[in-house]
């Protein structure tokens, strides 16, 4: 082990001066084998995030069904966990200021294993939730933290790789996690689902330990935080969150508790960036904002994970709605998503050192719309094999269109504001996603009914035999789904052509497109920017 460490290279701390005083490093440090595997550390629990978001969801069901939960209730359970993912997320910032990076991640590492393992044991309906808002606490520090780690600790010529695992695992992840949920209900036990936790847990806190900077507690910070804009964001983005993922039960608008979550969503997001705008110490730099880059590529992420977000919902629920398909059968279909970006996420990450990013961009989203086009020919007679021509175009678009949107977008953070900038993507990352499904779901019902409607005019008394209508009704009703279904997708197809027009807006950045020139011109140019 001694010889391992050795080879790893020595432990990086933070400098400090004779009197004790923390020194701020001037840029990242260097690329050494042990930081490496510190980020791989972090890269372990950014999966494990990504598939507890996913995960846990499918076991869900089954935890309500051991409690006895109806639908209402077991839906705030898991409104429980997304508030709880979004809330910690403006937090993340302050608190790894206070702790650093390395003590973030595995706390955040350990609250999420220990929740997830204690609701196994379906333990009554107040402990449920408060587990999974506890669960979604320690699951969504880790993505920011993830984010924040790669923009801090790796220098600019090698930031495209680190960005580009970050990219492949936000994508890749609602695809096999589709898969393991049906595995694991399927052959083994749907507590599997919470306890995976603990065989994952290791291999990301291990290297995190070892490999990330040692730095010290900066508990002077309590005494000059920004609290009121701390409670402004938590309260706004919890607000929101949990009115997108309630919404469609409570009939939307005509619901008094969306309307206030709306009110309240609406009123603390503006005092907080009134707040912010005029605070001498902005808990998020929201200024961050004025680089059109990160403004425009955040205006995007939201486009584009919307409607990804919202093609990940559609395809499970036609599979489960319509064809009567378990966990383990849609898995079958959406794994196909994963297998392309393994193999195209380097080539993605190797052509962004030489082609202009947001070319890489505007071919990616142009593809995703392509393959969301050919998902509108959906009917009720596809099998797996029909539905894997559209999900191969759109697996092949994710790898181009994540990296280069991360990098563009980042390109001009800097150290000093990784965590504001961390915070704020994964902010609308997360808003996106809740968005997403909420419309997918919004559309689909409306277009149901429309469909339905649709029929019955063209359906006159006695055109049916009595004794067929118990069948030809099922039949209808399976045929409004699937034209619900096909017009969700195309709408999913639509948001993301229009994105394209913001790509157009977008500025080129010497990152985005490296110029030609020798290596050690290109480290030498890249310097400054890092510092």
């Amino acid at each position: 082990m001694n010889r391992l460490l050795a080879a790893l290279g020595p432990p990086l701390s933070v400098a400090r001066a004779p009197d004790g005083r923390q020194i701020p490093l001037p840029g990242p440090p260097p690329l050494t084998g042990r930081l490496m595997f510190g980020l791989f550390g972090a890269l372990v629990a950014g999966v494990m995030s990504l598939l507890n978001t996913r995960l846990t969801s499918f076991g869900v069901a089954d935890l309500r069904g051991g409690v006895g939960l109806d639908l209402d209730l077991g839906g705030w359970v898991t409104t429980a966990f997304s508030v709880g993912s979004i809330a910690v997320v403006p937090a993340t910032p302050w608190l790894t200021g206070i702790f650093s990076p390395r003590r973030m991640l595995v706390a955040n590492v350990v609250l999420a294993t220990a929740s997830a393992a204690a609701l196994a044991l379906v333990p009554p309906y107040p402990i449920i939730a408060l587990l999974r808002f506890l669960q979604g606490v320690g699951t969504g520090a880790l993505l920011p933290l993830l984010l924040l780690s790669v923009l801090r600790f790796t220098p600019l010529p090698q930031r495209i790789w680190g960005i580009a695992m970050y990219a492949c695992i936000t994508t890749i992840s609602p695809s096999v996690s589709e898969s393991v949920a049906g595995w694991f209900t399927e052959y083994l036990s749907w507590k599997v689902i919470f306890w995976q936790n603990i065989l994952v847990a290791p291999i990301a806190i291990v290297p995190i330990m070892v490999g990330l900077p040692i730095e010290p507690l900066r508990l002077a910070v309590f005494r000059d935080t920004d609290y009121p804009a701390m409670i402004f964001c938590i309260l706004g983005v919890a607000a929101l969150t949990a009115a997108l993922s309630e919404g469609q039960s409570l009939n939307w608008f005509d619901s008094g508790v969306i309307n206030g979550l709306f009110v309240i969503a609406g009123v603390s997001l503006a005092a907080f960036v009134v707040n912010e705008l005029t605070c001498a110490r902005p808990l998020i730099d929201v200024r961050l904002f004025k680089q059109g880059n990160f403004a425009l590529g955040l205006m995007v992420l939201l486009t584009f994970n919307f409607a990804l977000l919202g093609a990940y919902y559609v395809l499970p629920q036609f599979a489960a709605v319509v064809k009567g398909w378990r966990e383990l059968q849609i898995g079958e279909i959406l794994i196909w998503l994963a297998l392309p970006q393994l193999v195209l996420t380097p080539l993605s990450a190797l052509l962004l050192r030489y082609i202009d990013a947001r070319l890489l961009l505007a071919c990616g989203l142009f593809t995703f719309s392509v393959g969301a086009y050919m998902a509108t020919y959906i009917t009720s007679d596809w099998i797996i094999g029909d539905f894997l021509p559209s999900q191969l175009v759109q697996a092949c678009a994710f790898p181009f269109i994540m990296p280069p949107l991360v990098l563009i977008t980042t390109s001009l953070v800097t150290p000093a504001n990784a965590a504001s900038g961390g915070a704020l993507f994964n902010i609308v990352r997360s808003l996106a996603g809740t968005l997403g499904t909420a419309l997918a779901v919004a559309v689909i019902t409306v277009r149901e009914r429309v469909h339905s409607a649709m029929i019955l005019l063209n359906v006159q008394p006695g055109d049916i035999p009595a004794s067929a209508v118990g069948s030809v009704s099922a039949r209808a009703s399976a045929q409004t789904y699937v034209m619900a279904y096909a017009d969700t997708f195309g709408m999913l197809g639509l948001i993301t052509i229009a994105s394209l027009v913001l790509v157009l807006l977008l500025r080129e950045t010497p990152v985005a497109r490296p110029l030609p020139r020798a290596r050690g011109e290109r480290h030498a140019a890249a310097a400054p920017a890092t510092s």
